[in-house]
């Protein structure tokens, strides 16, 4: 392990870092997956990174010290580069069109903090400028000029024995589902010692199922009135749907009393496309079907109904989730479950 103590910072100091490390994929990235080209939505997401922290509290849960915690999230975080490449490549310039998947790998900082965690979280604040020193090289929104990790991991430890994981990554690679489903397999890695178990490779695939159901023009005005007698500003027929959807998701998760802050669900509206226009000069599409692999990712995908009378829902959920979501009343009461 290479220890390297980082350049100090004119604000002030809440920690003092132990070791800065880089993390590379577990095995390298085959020559055919080395260019990583980004999307045209990618090239225009600027190169700005989205933090997240995460608190965990010396709870007694965990009979590993400390020092065996840090090195069970550097190897499982290795074994995780393997699946996740693009995140250990790079961008050699603000306008290349792809990511080197070169393997140079994640910056993975250590530091230490002598006060303690419930009294930091009372103290720190989303707006203070010292929570940029929770993040690896300062990755945290802007660029960094000390940096060109992609991705920057860096550990916190506090006198009480929490620790807070400042976890960033850049926005040219991915969205929020991205950082939630990667912190989600990391974890798991490290919880169950392998990628190959099967709690890691079935987790939050293979139990997801999709169905259609359709919200006809009349259902949606009575769904749009309805919302918009209790919203204070009048929402469109897509934002009233929108809300009934989420709403009627998170209450069956909830009922499994899992952790609903855990879950991201997604939401696309291609409403207003004239995909059923499509004539070719023997007449328009009797349907369009938009394939969405479910068991990449959990939520809504909203397109016109093939004869113009309202709206249809393709819905990724969990298997059990499902069950509750579509034999829920209220919103059944306002559409009906197609067949697929």
């Amino acid at each position: 392990m290479t220890i390297e103590k980082l350049p100090g910072s004119r604000r002030r100091q809440l920690h003092t870092i132990i070791s800065r490390e880089t993390i590379k994929p577990s095995f390298a990235t085959p020559s055919h997956l080395r260019t990583y080209n980004l999307s045209p939505i990618d090239k225009l997401a600027r190169h700005t990174y989205m933090p997240v922290i995460i608190f965990y509290p010396n709870n007694g849960n965990s009979s590993l010290s400390v020092h065996d915690k840090v090195q069970e999230m550097k190897k499982s975080l290795s074994q995780s580069l393997t699946r996740y490449y693009p995140f250990a490549g790079r961008l050699h310039t603000p306008t290349t069109p792809y990511v080197d998947c070169n393997d140079e790998g994640v910056v993975f900082v250590e530091t230490k903090n002598q006060s303690q965690l419930e009294t930091f979280q009372l103290y720190i604040s989303e707006q203070d400028e010292s929570v940029e020193q929770l993040f690896a090289d300062d990755l945290c929104w802007d660029n960094s000029p000390r940096s060109t990790s992609l991705v920057g991991v860096q550990v916190n430890h506090f006198a009480c024995g929490g620790i807070v994981v400042g976890l960033s990554m850049s926005h040219i690679i991915g969205d929020i589902c991205t950082v939630t489903s990667f912190l989600s397999h990391w974890a798991s890695v490290a919880r169950y010692g392998s990628t190959y178990h099967k709690e890691v490779i079935n987790k939050g695939y293979i139990n997801r199922v999709m169905k259609k159901f359709l919200f006809t023009n009349t259902k949606l005005s009575d769904l749009k009135n309805k919302v918009n007698g209790l919203a204070p500003a009048a929402s469109t027929r897509v934002e009233a749907l929108t809300s009934l959807l989420y709403k009627t998701a998170v209450a069956a998760a909830t009922i499994k009393s899992e952790d609903v802050a855990q879950r991201s669900y997604w939401c696309s509206s291609l409403c207003g496309f004239p995909f059923n226009k499509a004539d070719f000069g023997w007449g328009k599409p009797m349907g369009v079907s938009f394939p969405i692999r479910s068991q990449e990712r959990i939520g809504f995908l909203l397109s016109d109904a093939a004869d113009g009378d309202g709206i249809e829902v393709q819905v990724n959920l969990e298997k059990e989730d499902m069950e509750i979501f579509e034999n829920d009343k209220e919103m059944l009461s306002f559409c009906q479950i197609m067949q697929i």
